[in-house]
C-alpha cells in the first residue's frame, strides 16, 4: 500500500482520484504516531498509550504495535476537526481516529456491488413454502412502511455526516467549559512536571561536570578542592580573571562568542587550576571528571596561570632588606650566632615533582636522581614570621641545591 492512500478498512481515500488521475487537495494523511522512550516517563507513557489507541481503532491485521510500515497512514476523513489533536491533549475527539473507522459507519464507504437480479442463475435454488408466514415477502402496505423508514434513517445520517464536517466552532460550543479548564490544567500540571525534571537534569549535569552548582552547594568542597574560604571570594577571584580567560570577541555577559566553541567556561578553568595547585591532580584525571581531552586541560591550566599571574601579580608585596632586618627578633638571630641585622630571611630549596617531559632534553634536565623521578626545583626566603620573602625561577631536578643557589 502507497503512503498516499489511507490504511483503514474499506477506506478508499487516496491523494489522487484514479479515475480522473487529478491530486484531491481536500485530503491528509498522517502516519501512526511513535513511542518516544527517552523524553521522560511521562511522555513514554503517554505516547504509548496513544500509539496502541490508534493501531486498536485501525484495527488491521498486519498491524501491531511493533510492526507498523512506514506506508501505513490515515486520512483526514476520520478525524472530527480534519486532522490529529496535539498528543498532550488526551481528552480531545481527534486523539485517536474515531470517525468512520468501520464499515458500518457509512454506506457510502461499503464496496460498490451490482447485483442482476433479473438474472435467474444468480439467485440459489430455494423452495419456500407458502404457509411459511416468514417467508411470504411483505405487504404492499408493510414494504411502503420499510422504504419511510429508510429514507428517515438515511437523512439522519446525512444530518450526522454534515454535523461532523461542520467547522470546529460550533463543535467546541458543546463542550463544556469545566472539560476545558481540566484540559489545561492537566497540560499545566504535565508541563510542570516536565519542567522540573529538566532542571533536575540540568543540576545534576552541572554536578557531573564540575560546574558553579557543584561547588556552589557547600563551602567545604570549596576549601577542598581550592583552598579558598568560601564560594562567594572564588566567584569574586573568577571575576577579577573574567577579562584574562574570556576569548577574544566575548562581551561581558557571555562566556565565549556564538562562533568560537570552546569545551572549558573561565570557571572551569580557574577550578581545575586551583584544584591541580592544590591537590596535584594528573592532567588525565581533571579531563576526565571534565569530558575533554588533556591536551585541553594542559592548554587551561597554563593560560589560567599567566592570568593568575598577570592579575594578582602587582598584589604581592616583596619587603626590603632594611624592613625584613629590623623586625628579626633579638633571641632569633642570637640563635643563630649572628647579630640583630645581620639576620633577613631562611632560604630554603622546594622541589616538586612534575609529569614526565615528552622532550629528550626536558627528561635529561629534569630527572631527580635522589628522587626517581622528573622534579623542578625553587628556592624560597622565608622571613623569621614565616612569611615568604623570595621565590625565584625553577630549574630541573637534575641541578643540585648549591648549583641552584649560586646561579644568577
Amino acid at each position: 500500500m502507497g503512503g498516499n492512500q489511507c490504511c483503514v478498512i474499506n477506506c478508499r481515500a487516496a491523494c489522487h482520484d484514479h479515475a480522473t488521475e487529478e491530486p484531491d487537495h481536500e485530503l491528509s494523511f498522517y502516519s501512526f504516531p511513535s513511542w518516544r522512550r527517552t523524553e521522560g516517563e511521562e511522555i513514554s507513557d503517554l505516547t504509548k498509550r496513544r500509539r496502541m489507541a490508534w493501531v486498536a481503532a485501525v484495527g488491521r491485521p498486519d498491524i501491531t504495535f511493533a510492526k507498523i510500515p512506514v506506508s501505513m497512514k490515515v486520512c483526514s476523513r476520520h478525524f472530527q476537526s480534519g486532522r490529529p489533536a496535539d498528543e498532550m491533549l488526551e481528552d480531545d475527539p481527534d486523539w485517536v481516529p474515531s470517525v468512520h473507522m468501520r464499515p458500518e459507519d457509512d454506506a457510502d464507504w461499503l464496496p460498490n456491488v451490482h447485483m442482476k437480479l433479473e438474472d435467474d442463475d444468480w439467485l440459489p435454488n430455494v423452495h419456500i413454502k407458502p404457509e411459511d408466514p416468514e417467508a411470504v415477502g411483505p405487504s404492499p402496505a408493510d414494504q411502503e412502511e420499510e422504504d419511510g423508514a429508510e429514507d428517515v434513517s438515511g437523512d439522519d445520517e446525512d444530518e450526522d455526516e454534515e454535523r461532523l464536517r461542520e467547522p470546529t466552532g460550533d463543535r467546541q460550543s458543546e463542550r463544556t467549559s469545566g472539560g476545558e479548564c481540566g484540559t489545561c490544567a492537566r497540560r499545566r500540571e504535565r508541563l510542570n512536571r516536565l519542567l522540573a525534571e529538566n532542571a533536575a537534569l540540568r543540576y545534576e549535569l552541572e554536578r557531573c561536570r564540575l560546574g558553579e552548582g557543584f561547588l556552589e552547594a557547600s563551602d567545604e568542597r570549596v576549601r577542598y578542592y581550592t583552598g579558598l574560604q568560601c564560594f562567594a571570594v572564588l566567584m569574586g577571584l573568577l571575576q577579577h580573571l573574567l577579562p584574562q580567560l574570556q576569548p577574544e570577541g566575548a562581551g561581558p555577559g557571555e562566556d565565549t562568542p556564538p562562533d568560537t566553541p570552546t569545551p572549558l567556561s573561565p570557571f572551569q578553568k580557574l577550578f581545575l587550576t586551583l584544584a591541580r595547585l592544590r591537590l596535584d591532580l594528573p592532567a588525565a584525571h581533571l579531563a576526565h571528571l571534565l569530558g575533554v581531552g588533556a591536551g585541553e586541560v594542559g592548554h587551561a591550566f597554563t593560560e589560567t596561570l599567566c592570568a593568575l599571574h598577570g592579575r594578582l601579580g602587582p598584589l604581592v608585596y616583596w619587603p626590603e632588606r632594611a624592613w625584613l632586618a629590623g623586625g628579626v627578633p633579638e633571641p632569633y638571630a642570637t640563635a643563630l650566632g649572628l647579630g640583630a641585622g645581620q639576620v633577613v630571611a631562611l632560604v630554603t630549596c622546594l622541589e616538586v615533582a612534575i609529569e614526565r617531559p615528552s622532550s629528550v632534553k626536558g627528561r635529561e634536565q629534569t630527572y631527580s636522581y635522589p628522587r626517581r623521578a622528573h622534579t623542578m626545583k625553587y628556592l624560597l626566603a622565608l622571613t623569621p614570621q614565616g612569611a615568604v620573602a623570595f621565590v625565584s625561577r625553577a630549574v630541573g631536578g637534575r641541578a643540585s641545591d648549591l648549583q641552584h643557589f649560586a646561579a644568577p
